[in-house]
């Protein structure tokens, strides 16, 4: 579906045809108005950007420019930034020596001042240049770091360029899968971006990969597409590659004037504009084919091919490309080792960190808990006095109790003393009234009868026995 809307997009001509005018005239327009020394740096480097895939002598001349600036003025960002330019001019030109010492260089200075943006554009064209002597999965191991920084920090133009170099890493290292899902990721963020050269580079990866696996309509679709948006943003580069991606194709499909005509377009322009790695592909490339049946033209492109490469790969160049990747790979092993030792410091200090606090936590806690101790010790006194005085309280109250039980049954009982008494008097005095009346009664009778009756003496003796008992 992309793909279809791409090339609506592509048709729409005088609109993409000024994209890349315009940028550079919007970019050179802001570099006319800047005051500032470190601003200019900065747009230099913009511009210098616009002209990758065209010019390489311009980049040279704009990087250089903001490097002298950037030097005079102390501008460590700018510095990095213009060093990164030049060494994109040297890898277009095919100087992979002094590319990788000015992308090396650019790298130190970032990491200096931390600048993850400018480390992941080195990491980026470090890789690229592996890329081109073909050691992939060296490349591969920078390439994948960027692609990290280039997510972490959005930077959608970055994450397109690293995923396509991934895709081309893994297209040599015959990985067709894998290089057709960074492919296809490098076109969707490509596409977001409407960046007319990354879009180019992506769908001109598809191609190649489609070209690879056989699926040469689509392939010959993705160049085709491609194209325009090469055309309009001046990708010089771009289009030589494009155009020979198209010549083998046509080779494969036996269209035999239709591989002359785009390989020898894609080897003028690249000649033109000074791109040596496509001079020499497009050269190798058509001395190969006229080998079949033109030995002359066979020759004429293999020394084309061969001078080339000698510019590329000779063996001066092959020895300082080893001798500098030789010493950059014992920097990142002494900073590997510092790192680690900065690691190993940190965790030392926060061990020590970690044990100083458990200490003052230990501490606090023992005065803590001896605290807590004083303060139990206190209150188990006052507890046990609080028992002794519950204890104290509790007998005092069953002792009230009982002597209010005491006193109620005192009262009780002088209350039933004193409702027995009242009878109890009346029965001693009757009793007593009785026993003198007896008495009496005694004497009377014997007086009237005399001593001799004694029968009804012994009956009142009786009665006044019983009154005695009463």
């Amino acid at each position: 579906m992309k793909k279809i809307i791409t090339f609506f997009l592509v048709s729409l001509s005088v609109v993409s045809g000024s994209a890349q005018t315009h940028r550079r005239d919007s970019v050179r327009q802001l570099l006319q108005k800047e005051k500032t020394d470190t601003g200019r740096v900065l747009l230099l480097a913009d511009l210098a950007f616009e002209y990758i895939g065209s010019k390489p002598d311009t980049i040279m001349v704009l990087a250089l420019e903001g490097l002298s600036l950037s030097r005079r003025i102390g501008f460590t960002k700018g510095e990095a930034v213009s060093l990164n330019r030049v060494g994109n001019a040297f890898n277009i030109l095919g100087n992979y020596p002094k590319a990788m010492e000015s992308f090396l260089q650019a790298l130190r200075l970032n990491e200096k001042i931390n600048n993850l943006d400018g480390i992941q554009r080195n990491f980026t064209n470090i890789g690229l240049i592996y890329n081109n002597q073909g050691d992939h999965r060296v490349a591969l191991d920078y390439l994948l770091k960027s692609k990290a920084l280039a997510e972490k920090s959005n930077n959608k133009i970055g994450l397109s360029i690293v995923l396509g170099e991934i895709g081309r890493a893994y297209i040599n290292l015959q990985k067709n899968d894998s290089a057709w899902l960074f492919a296809q990721q490098a076109y969707d963020v490509a596409y977001s971006t409407q960046y007319p050269r990354i879009v180019s580079a992506s769908l001109t990866l598809m191609g190649e990969i489609h070209f690879e696996t056989g699926q040469n309509k689509l392939a010959l679709e993705d160049y085709r597409l491609s194209v325009p948006y090469s055309e309009k943003a001046e990708s010089y580069g771009g289009l030589s590659r494009i155009y020979l991606g198209m010549a083998k194709l046509f080779e494969k499909t036996k269209q035999k004037d239709s591989v002359v005509s785009y390989a020898s377009r894609s080897l003028i322009i690249a000649k033109q504009q000074g791109f040596t790695l496509h001079v020499r592909d497009a050269a190798r490339f058509l001395s190969y084919y006229y080998r079949k049946f033109n030995a002359d033209s066979a020759f004429f492109y293999q020394d084309i091919s061969k001078a080339a490469n000698d510019t590329l790969f000779s063996q001066e160049k092959t020895k300082q490309l080893q001798s500098i990747a030789f010493d950059e790979q014992l920097r990142q092993k002494d900073l590997e080792a510092e790192r680690t030792r900065y690691q190993n410091q940190i965790r030392l200090y926060v061990l020590l960190f970690a044990v100083i606090v458990f200490l003052v936590i230990a501490i606090f806690l023992f005065k803590n808990n001896k605290q807590k101790q004083k303060v139990n010790a206190v209150l188990q006194q006052q507890k046990e006095k609080v028992e002794s005085a519950l204890t104290e309280l509790k007998t005092t109250q069953a002792q009230l109790v009982q002597s209010e039980k005491m006193a109620s049954l005192g009262e009780l009982t002088a209350g039933i003393a004193h409702e027995i008494q009242n009878p109890l008097n009346f029965v001693n005095n009757f009793s007593e009234v009785n026993k003198e009346m007896l008495e009496e009664l005694k004497s009377e009778w014997s007086m009237m009868k005399g001593e001799g009756n004694n029968a009804g003496l012994d009956l009142i003796n009786n009665i006044a026995e019983n009154e005695q008992k009463i």
